[in-house]
């Protein structure tokens, strides 16, 4: 009986070892993306905290997958998330995709968030099932927030705050060499 157990124990942590390095191996096709998002968090330090954010996201997964003992129910349809996934990201990578809303605010497709979101989901229902999907749907969306602070956050909101506060500062210390 126990070695049943331990037998069984261990195929499942193979198992598992074998799904996230099959998960980690797959970055590799939209490595394009792990790269502009790497460069993005080590460069920007208002984003910095979004690198924290897949690493949280697959403790939470592989906590979640615990609690349901591991069960690899996988579905051939987290391939069908997957692979136009990569797809899009290899025609991303040839053509530039932008959607261009005003001279001055464009929008690249897809998003790093998208691809992000839609490569974790796929990955989990491709190894792990729907019922893991289902029971994990947060840590899959919190992968939304890989880019935690969009471009026109910093553009139209951040910097006219800090342009304000500059004036405000500026203002007051002109004010206080007067008196």
């Amino acid at each position: 009986m126990c070695e049943e157990r331990a037998s069984g124990s261990l195929r499942t942590v193979s198992g598992i070892t074998a799904v996230v390095v099959l998960g980690l191996a797959g970055l590799f096709a939209i490595s394009s993306i792990c790269n502009a998002l790497w460069a993005m968090w080590v460069n920007d330090p208002l984003k910095s905290i979004g690198g924290l954010i897949p690493i949280v996201s697959l403790v939470l997964i592989l906590r979640v997958w615990r609690s349901l003992h591991w069960e690899m129910n996988g579905t051939w349809w987290g391939l069908a998330i997957v692979a136009p996934t990569i797809a899009v990201v290899h025609v991303r990578d040839q053509a530039v995709v932008e959607m261009v809303l005003s001279p001055s605010w464009s929008i690249v497709l897809p998003p790093y968030s998208l691809v992000a979101v839609a490569y974790v989901a796929g990955i989990v229902l491709l190894f792990g099932g729907l019922r893991l999907l289902r029971v994990a749907w947060f840590p899959v969306a919190l992968m939304w927030f890989v880019n935690p602070v969009p471009h026109f956050f910093n553009r139209y909101i951040d910097l006219p705050l800090q342009h304000a506060s500059a004036v405000i500062a500026r203002t007051f210390a002109h004010r206080s060499e007067e008196h």
